[in-house]
């Protein structure tokens, strides 16, 4: 959300739309590479692990 919100503060009005088709484009594929790289992690560490390893992996300001 504060992303969102920055973007249209800082960002001018007629490149906002660029701006936004880029960050979604790339939201996109990093969900698409997380996926693709998912199914090998599991067979490597287990799928306990792999399942344990994303509530422990929180950026810095946590969840809110």
């Amino acid at each position: 959300m504060l992303w969102r919100t920055l973007r249209q503060r800082h960002v001018d009005a007629a490149v906002l739309s660029r701006i936004n088709s880029f960050t979604e484009l790339g939201s996109l594929a990093a969900q698409l590479i997380s996926q693709a790289g998912v199914g090998p992690i599991a067979t490597a560490i287990g799928i306990p692990a792999t399942l344990c390893w994303p509530g422990t992996a929180q950026p810095p300001w946590g969840n809110r």
